[in-house]
């Protein structure tokens, strides 16, 4: 089965069953975590796709790490996903579970690149007028660009507005190069 399927599936699972027992915001809330966790432990992504770790060390290494941390039932879920080999897939099921579950809530995600790292109250800001020019709530993802030199890009949805100097400077140089010079000797 397509890798892609076996995600979304899971994903959907979780999603539903979340909604039918009334446990949608703590189980994103788990979710996020999970998700946040991963980009930020490249260990744990080793182990999770480690073929060599048998599933009872990494149920137990799961249990450690997250019983505190993790409601049950989404510690019933990581079970699950163990049981049947499937935890190199919690990536991407995290993934696909936030997606679903911002387009519940008619959340887009806005990605707002800049070229130097800006402060909270500067995120604050660009979502409040990133909601008003778009017409929707959204959740903002800040990354750092060196490359734009300046300024910033915001996509919300298919929509994109590029302010960066890169862009300019882009834009300038297509306009010389399309230019017809007269050359008078």
């Amino acid at each position: 089965m397509n890798e892609s399927k076996i995600a979304v599936r899971y994903a959907k699972a979780l999603f539903m069953t979340a909604v039918e027992s009334n446990r949608l915001e703590q189980q994103t809330r788990d979710v996020r975590f999970l998700n946040a966790f991963l980009k930020e432990t490249s260990e744990f992504n080793w182990l999770i796709n480690s073929p060599v770790i048998p599933t009872s060390k990494k149920t137990s290494i799961f249990e450690k790490m997250f019983e505190k941390a993790l409601d049950a039932a989404t510690m019933g879920f990581l079970h699950l996903l163990l049981t049947n080999n499937r935890e190199a897939y919690i990536p991407a099921i995290c993934r696909n579970y936030m997606d679903i579950y911002r387009a519940s809530k008619g959340i887009q995600s806005a990605h707002f690149q800049t070229a130097a790292p800006v402060d909270e109250n500067t995120l604050i800001q660009v979502k409040s007028i990133a909601e008003k020019y778009f017409n929707t709530v959204v959740e903002m993802f800040p990354e750092v660009k060196p490359e734009l030199l300046g300024g910033f890009v915001l996509r919300v949805g298919d929509k994109q507005l590029d302010s960066s100097a890169s862009f300019k400077l882009e834009k300038i140089r297509r306009g010389l190069i399309s230019t017809d010079f007269e050359v008078k000797y």
